[in-house]
């Protein structure tokens, strides 16, 4: 599916926190800015809000946040005032292009605590229209992201996802037409999990991978120095985006519910699939890093500095400058002919 948007939009996953999903979206965005790029960034992760707290200061946090408009937008159409009013600009545009920001929650719901869960609650409910289909909560951040791409004012747009496995992380994957990035470290759990989310995929896409898998890559967390060491990992991973590991097994399953039985930890050799599924897809890595386990740029500024991350960052920024500086240089060409 090709992005759906004007401008690139890259998601950010992972099944668990604590792997460095949200560390990595703060870098990228550092990065992309340094580059000249205009960066949006949207914290999706409604139960376990970070972005906001990490890239805005106190006070550029603005009045409403993510929660605020999927809210705001069951009852009724928000304006452009209310949409411009959902960002704070992050201390990163001081060094570089503007960095925006959604935080999951504003200052609003932070004065009045009360209100976060019954507004949580009905943040995911699907809202009633006239013509019968419902207006999902994965519709209205597809309203939002066409309503900024109407703005013009950005190049990149980052969306941190929630964690875990829920039908929001596959209909995030597949509703708005971006490049999803999904962490995981080498933990059984964390292939398991994935099994069953790439299972949740199929039956959405009516028994093929094919669509996704084009927009779908891993990033192994806290990845070893070890060559050989991530080369084992990436076949890991790799498998998970073969439909032959999965289609014998959900083919004979109830399609109402999926559990974790439902499928085994084999992993097979891709030598003796045939040439279309052993086709190796890119794995990306992040390298373990200690200075990253408390991270919080807001008091040390100089850890999203260029020189502090871009050894255990250089896989994954390199993807994405494969993403957003090629097509920009596309676009520069096109107009100067």
């Amino acid at each position: 599916m090709a992005n759906l948007g004007k401008v690139p939009r890259i998601v950010f996953a992972s099944l668990k926190g604590g792997v460095g999903r949200s560390t990595a979206l703060c870098v990228v965005a550092a990065h992309l800015s340094r580059r000249g790029q205009r960066v949006l960034t949207i914290d999706f992760d409604l139960e376990a809000p970070g972005i906001g707290s990490m890239l805005l200061d106190e006070q550029e946090l603005p009045e409403y946040g993510l929660l605020d408009y999927l809210v705001e937008a069951g009852l009724s159409n928000a304006d452009d005032g209310f949409i411009a009013g959902l960002i704070g600009d992050s201390f990163l545009g001081s060094g570089g292009a503007r960095v925006s920001v959604i935080p999951a929650i504003g200052r609003r719901t932070l004065e009045h605590p009360e209100n976060a869960l019954a507004k949580l609650a009905r943040a995911y409910l699907d809202v009633p229209q006239e013509s019968g289909a419902p207006r999902t909560i994965t519709d209205q951040l597809s309203d939002l992201l066409a309503r900024y791409d109407a703005f013009d004012a950005y190049d990149v747009v980052l969306i941190d996802g929630r964690s875990g496995l829920h039908e929001t992380t596959a209909s995030l994957i597949l509703g708005i037409g971006a490049e999803v990035l999904l962490f995981g470290l080498d933990q059984p759990q964390t292939y398991q999990g994935y099994r069953l989310l790439m299972g949740q995929l199929i039956q959405y896409q009516s028994g093929t991978l094919d669509d996704s898998q084009d927009r779908i890559t891993f990033v192994h967390a806290k990845a070893s120095d070890s060559l050989e060491a991530r080369s084992e990992v990436a076949s890991k991973f790799q498998m998970l985006l073969s439909p032959s590991a999965y289609l014998s097994h959900v083919e004979a399953l109830p399609t109402e519910q999926l559990t974790e039985n439902d499928f085994e930890l084999d992993w097979q050799d891709t030598s003796d699939l045939p040439d279309d599924e052993a086709e190796e897809t890119q794995v990306l890595y992040v390298l373990e890093d200690t200075r990253y386990r408390q991270f919080d740029p807001i008091l040390d500024r100089k850890i999203l500095d260029a020189r502090s991350y871009a050894a255990t960052f250089s896989s994954l920024l390199e993807f994405i400058d494969s993403i957003v500086m090629d097509p920009l240089s596309d676009e520069l060409e096109d107009q100067s002919l």
